[in-house]
């Protein structure tokens, strides 16, 4: 009698705790469908370490000096077609070594301007790197011992090493490329639709198709960017845990 109590109780026991776990699974999935993408809000306060505060003024004097960059830039396909009609259509030398002339200046103005525009957002990128890794040794500073008890040392160290390296890429070349992208995205197809609307359009279809495939690509590589993050995360904890190990032993030995 006693036995079949004890294994009633066992069983029992064995019930609750499967029903909590299956509970704990159910809030862990809940929270993981509940959970908003967050990407604009990390987004913006990345950029505001780059582009806020004393630094707006800097950041606006590059996207000034890129977007006059990039209408010289457009301008060359122009000149360079204007000679080419001058010259087809039996022109002077005088007027051909005007739009040649003329095709120098865009040239340099887009050379120049682009020049001191990535010298600019080079700048605000490595004070901005700065900002931000001053503001992490800070926070950490901040933290109580029980975090670094519940925390692995590798994702901490990830976190600290391996993220600032891909936030120090970000800063440093994909904010200017970005801002140069768009703007000249913008006025090439604003000059496309100057020169032939009917054109413009019939090259403007496949834009739809590359944006599909951008977002397939997009959602394949993030989680798989997640998970390599995750795994330097375990790699460096390891390699931290075994090195500082070995150290140990070694001076102990002696």
């Amino acid at each position: 009698m006693t036995a079949n109590n004890a294994s009633a109780n066992n069983a029992s026991a064995n019930n609750a705790s499967a029903t909590t776990t299956t509970t704990e699974d159910v809030k862990e999935q809940t929270s993981a469908v509940d959970k908003k993408d967050d990407s604009a809000q990390v987004l913006s306060r990345l950029l505001d370490y780059m582009t806020g505060g004393d630094a707006s003024g800097r950041f606006y004097l590059g996207l000034a000096l890129r977007i006059i960059g990039l209408l010289g830039l457009i301008a060359l396909p122009t000149l360079t077609g204007q000679a080419l009609n001058t010259v087809t259509n039996g022109g002077t030398v005088a007027e051909l070594t005007r739009w040649f002339i003329y095709a120098l200046i865009a040239a340099a103005i887009y050379l120049g301007l682009s020049f001191f525009a990535e010298r600019i957002f080079a700048d605000l990128a490595t004070k901005g790197l700065f900002k931000l890794q001053t503001s992490l040794f800070n926070h950490i500073q901040t933290l109580s011992l029980s975090f670094f008890d519940r925390q692995p040392v590798g994702q901490l160290m990830s976190r600290v090493s391996n993220d600032t390296e891909a936030v120090a890429l970000f800063y440093e070349s994909a904010v200017a490329q970005i801002i140069r992208a768009i703007f000249q995205v913008l006025l090439i197809t604003i000059v496309m639709f100057l020169v032939n609307w009917q054109l413009a359009v019939a090259a403007l279809l496949v834009v739809p198709v590359m944006v599909i495939l951008t977002m397939i690509i997009q959602r394949i590589s993030t989680p798989a960017f997640v998970k390599m993050q995750e795994s330097m995360g375990d790699l460096s904890g390891f390699q931290e845990e075994t090195i500082s190990g070995h150290k140990v032993i070694i001076s102990n030995r002696q």
